[in-house]
């Protein structure tokens, strides 16, 4: 039995092939009852576009790439990222697009490069941002489109979709500190990532506002894994005076409350903490912390949906998405 054709859809729906070819891009133009009546069509015939030929005849790859300057351990194992890729590959399926998902060795500039030359993807996601980050400066001179997740400084103009960083660090910060709390270690991301860099602004603004001394030595700078909240909760433990810690991730956070456990020091009472993103094991482990809730699977959406529109040359604003502070047992009055 042959392949069928598109020809042959419009035929089995009473459609002509231009109407069958809006529903297969999902033009707003087809009225709801015709776009049922296709799909029906599609299905019983089993009829799927060829999208090599496709591909061809208007130069696209219909890939959205996504490079992670991680190694595949690192990325996997990691909670936001997953959630986030998630919500990529949901808004692209729907769009007829797939994610092209590839690692590099840490922002290598090369690897995204590469991708231009070889036309693998139609437009990029840019994830763990850097101000200054030389990646959208390659991106912009090859002209290949691309929307940034995170607001970095340095680069000139770009699209991004974004948290509002600075205010989720602000609130927690300020929680700590109206219940009682004057001396906050504060577990941050790298150091040049623009995420770190609102988050430490926010740390610091609430800490102006209520009229109290910043003290450097309770900022300490990691990776948002757990191991890096394990460690330096254990440096600050031996080296530092403090009463509260707000770590710039869950899992950072998670990783300081399994030292303080093995410490024998009551969480949420003799130390509180903060952590920030509210994944599923926020609400899981014991006490359930208490954390900023930022829509990861959103973000990831909007991404993917904001690039298509690029590629489609729409209009497109830039996004940026409130959090809220969610308190659990983790964190007590003094």
């Amino acid at each position: 039995m042959s392949k069928p054709r598109i020809k042959d859809v419009a035929i089995r729906a009473g459609v002509s092939v231009a109407t069958v070819s809006r529903v297969l891009n999902n033009a707003d133009s087809v009225k709801p009852e015709t776009r049922e009546r296709v799909k029906t069509a599609i299905k019983e015939m089993g009829y799927f576009p060829n999208y090599s030929a496709r591909s061809l005849r208007v130069e696209k790859t219909f890939g959205i790439g996504l490079v992670i300057p991680h190694d595949v351990y690192y990325t996997f194992t990691f909670p936001y990222f997953t959630e986030f890729v998630h919500g990529i590959s949901t808004c692209a399926s729907a769009e007829g697009y797939h994610l092209v998902l590839t690692m590099s060795n840490g922002n290598d500039v090369e690897h995204h490069a590469d991708l231009i030359k070889k036309k693998i993807v139609d437009g990029v996601i840019l994830f763990d941002i850097l101000d200054g980050d030389e990646r959208i400066k390659v991106l912009k001179r090859f002209g290949l489109p691309f929307i940034v997740v995170g607001r970095p400084k340095d680069v000139g103009e770009y699209l991004y979709v974004d948290t509002d960083n600075s205010y989720g660090s602000y609130e927690a910060t300020k929680y700590l500190l109206d219940i009682g709390y004057k001396r906050i270690l504060f577990l941050n991301g790298p150091k040049g990532q623009a995420v770190s860099r609102f988050r430490l602004d926010g740390y610091k603004l609430a800490h102006i506002r209520a009229g109290i001394e910043i003290d450097n030595a309770l900022i300490l700078e990691g990776d948002f894994t757990q191991k890096s909240g394990e460690r330096l909760t254990k440096y600050a433990l031996g080296s530092l005076d403090f009463d509260a810690i707000f770590a710039t991730s869950d899992l950072t956070a998670i990783g300081a409350m399994n030292v303080l456990k093995r410490e024998d020091i009551e969480i949420g009472r003799d130390i509180s903490v903060i952590g920030f993103d509210d994944i599923a094991a926020a609400s899981m482990v014991t006490p359930k912390l208490t954390t900023v809730h930022q829509p990861i699977l959103d973000l990831g959406r909007t991404a993917a949906s904001m690039l298509i529109k690029c590629l489609n040359h729409e209009k497109v604003k830039s996004k940026l998405f409130d959090v809220k502070l969610i308190v659990r047992d983790s964190t007590k009055r003094m």
